[in-house]
């Protein structure tokens, strides 16, 4: 235990300290505390102070660019003498010079009553020498400058920098680890053989939720399963908080490697996944620059369209988490959060219809009720100011619609012009910061058009329920309208495949899978000017729409020209 400078370390560290005053079974640690590190970044590394007018920089410009900057330094950052030998001193305590040790930031504002700041620090694990050892403070120190804390900053609204210091602790390589949520009368043990890390990561896991533990656990005995009880219990009772408790078993001891206080009601909050609408879209596995992306422009999408709704900006402020995680991704597939859609709605007059369309539109096998007053955010005033302005952009909204669209073609005919893989990477993200910043600003049209598409149907089933019109022949009346994009691109791809038909040697090369060859036939072969007159009016008009479109990783026109023919 480690009493000296108790107060200038951060709150991991206080309570891994509290735990062990208490006889609580913790793995042994040293702490180089606040003031070490403020010395280091102070006066070793030197960017303290740049640090701070930056994060004012970055609080009116959302500009990370200098991170890489204060990455740089870090990375170059030789310590001192003074500061090797105090690394030294603490290491003492760990005998073997091979032994496994793990160093983990602690700071001044996480595993608080409000903000855990779970997943946003670094941890390293490494031998207990000092070259390594350095090498992971770096690790640590480039975390509590990450774009993560940043953002996280920033949602949570708190306004001034973590103060860092850094636990050198003993690693234990656990038997069989996991997370335990506590709190009177309701125990959560989530578990995996091996150590938590993959707990901790949101993977896969063995779950028992039984306080009387009644029922048998899988690879938990019996004698481990009362010992998590009973020290879960004596730690609940020293905080008297509800707990989020880390835990290690190697044989028959149990190690206790963090608790925090649980910043979230997680007993009485029930989160809906549904991807019965979504997987349309994004069929099949998804890979992760896929996921980033499409979470960022669906949370940017739905902030604009709350912007040009007249909700205000401090609304979306209070909300933001509800934005941020609109889509959920495990293990390779989207699915909706369900619980932040509906939650959104609420930010709109008329919930329960607004929430009937929705389910409409995402998914008839969901239709949850939650348990809202949905009237909190939606007073007189802003239902005026809403009708107001919907009422006024109505008869606007098709020609908003139409230079909507103007743009968009304009910047697709820009950007096709250009040979993108002989592009530097600093043009490519010029285009790409460009294309987001002028198009995504305005891609809420598309959704406000959902909706009022949406709307129309619903006074449509009004009418023909109003007049005895059976509901096949509401239903006949959608079916029959033929000035839909993707009904007009079925029928030009009809057109195409009759044309394509007509020519035996076109066919046989493409029934051998020889689709480079059949596309130079038609490029090259005046025979079939027609043919590739017609294809490429098809590409250039539906170029953009193909199977699983909206994934990164999916091959299209640009990657594989024959893709045409196939």
């Amino acid at each position: 235990m480690e009493n000296k400078n108790k107060l200038n370390i951060g709150n991991k560290a206080k309570n891994l300290n509290f735990l062990l005053e208490n006889k609580i079974n913790v793995p042994i640690l040293r702490t180089l505390n606040i003031e070490d590190i403020n010395e280091i970044l102070n006066n070793e590394i030197k960017i303290t102070k740049i640090q701070k007018k930056l994060f004012q920089d970055f609080e009116n410009n959302n500009d990370l660019n200098f991170i890489k900057i204060i990455y740089k330094q870090i990375d170059n950052w030789n310590p001192t003498k003074k500061t090797i030998l105090q690394i030294q001193s603490k290491i003492k305590i760990f005998k073997n010079k091979k032994q496994k040790i793990i160093l983990r930031s602690s700071n001044d504002c996480e595993d608080s009553k409000d903000n855990s700041f779970a997943g946003i620090f670094e941890s390293h694990i490494c031998e207990s020498n000092t070259t390594q050892i350095i090498n992971a403070i770096k690790i640590i120190l480039k975390g509590n400058f990450s774009k993560r804390l940043y953002y996280y900053l920033k949602i949570k609204k708190i306004d001034k920098l973590p103060k860092l210091s850094i636990i050198i602790q003993e690693y234990i390589p656990g038997d069989i680890s996991g997370v335990i949520f506590i709190e009177k009368n309701k125990l959560n043990i989530n578990y995996n053989n091996g150590s938590a890390k993959s707990i901790v990561e949101g993977k896969e896991c063995e779950t028992y939720t039984d306080f009387t533990l009644t029922n048998k656990p899988k690879f938990l005995t019996k004698s481990q399963l009362k010992k998590l009880k009973q020290t879960s219990l004596k730690i609940l009772e020293l905080y008297k908080e509800p707990q989020d408790i880390e835990w290690t078993f190697v044989n028959k001891t149990l190690h206790i490697l963090q608790t925090r206080n649980i910043t979230k009601n997680i007993f009485t909050e029930n989160i809906i996944w549904d991807n019965s609408n979504i997987s349309e879209s994004y069929s099949g596995i998804v890979l992760p620059l896929t996921c980033s992306y499409a979470e960022y422009i669906y949370k940017k999408v739905y902030i604009n369209l709350a912007k040009s709704s007249g909700i205000t900006d401090k609304t979306i402020e209070d909300n933001y988490e509800i934005f941020e995680n609109l889509l959920g991704f495990f293990y390779g597939r989207f699915y909706y959060n369900i619980t932040n859609w509906y939650t959104m709605l609420t930010l709109y007059p008329r919930y329960k219809r607004n929430k009937k369309k929705f389910d409409l539109m995402i998914s008839k096998q969901t239709e949850n009720n939650l348990n809202l007053n949905h009237k909190k955010h939606v007073t007189k005033s802003f239902k005026i100011k809403y009708y107001s302005k919907l009422l006024y952009r109505m008869p606007h909204f098709k020609k908003e619609v139409q230079i909507f669209k103007l743009n968009v073609n304009n910047f697709y005919k820009k950007i096709s012009k250009e040979d993108l893989q002989n592009l530097e990477i600093d043009q490519l993200l010029k285009y790409y910061h460009e294309f987001r910043k002028k198009l995504l600003s305005k891609w809420h049209i598309t959704v406000e058009s959902d909706f009022l598409a949406m709307t129309y149907y619903g006074a449509l089933e009004k009418f023909c329920e109003k007049n005895n019109i059976e509901k096949t022949i509401c239903t006949q009346l959608i079916s029959n309208m033929t000035n839909v994009v993707s009904a007009k691109q079925v029928d030009f791809l009809k057109v195409l495949s009759q044309q394509f038909q007509k020519y035996p040697k076109l066919t046989k090369l493409s029934d051998n899978q020889e689709y480079k060859n059949c596309l130079n036939e038609i490029k090259t072969n005046q025979t079939y000017h027609k043919l590739n007159i017609s294809l490429n009016k098809y590409f250039q008009i539906y170029g953009g729409r193909f199977a699983n479109e909206l994934k990164l990783e999916s091959e299209n026109l640009d990657d594989n020209p024959e893709y045409k023919i196939n």
